[in-house]
């Protein structure tokens, strides 16, 4: 199991849950519970998105948008499916941000 540097001093615990039912799952895949405890700095906060409602209803923009949402890249590379659908999530709000939020005023 890999985990962060920072979280490594807060693991008090790990097993392998061997009375997990295995009927769907491969002979080799069994679940491993990792036990936590205590703090760690969270990131900085971001300010919440405020959307604009003309700019979702503007066609141009609209437009523009699903252009946009074309030139995202399908990795050639190596990547799990669980990376690749937050990666794919985080390049979607990006560009929704950048068509449909409000201007800090």
């Amino acid at each position: 199991m890999l985990i962060s540097r920072s979280l490594g001093p807060l693991v008090t615990k790990s097993w392998v849950d061997v009375s997990h039912d295995t009927t769907f799952a491969h002979e080799d895949h069994l679940p491993v519970v990792l036990q936590c405890q205590g703090w760690f700095q969270s990131p900085a906060k971001t300010p919440p998105i405020r959307w604009d409602e003309e700019a979702m209803l503007n066609p141009e923009k609209n437009r523009a948008f699903q252009a946009a949402l074309n030139t995202l890249p399908i990795p050639a590379w190596h990547i799990t499916i669980d990376d690749h659908t937050a990666l794919y999530e985080q390049q979607v709000l990006a560009l929704g941000r950048q068509f449909f939020s409000k201007k800090p005023e």
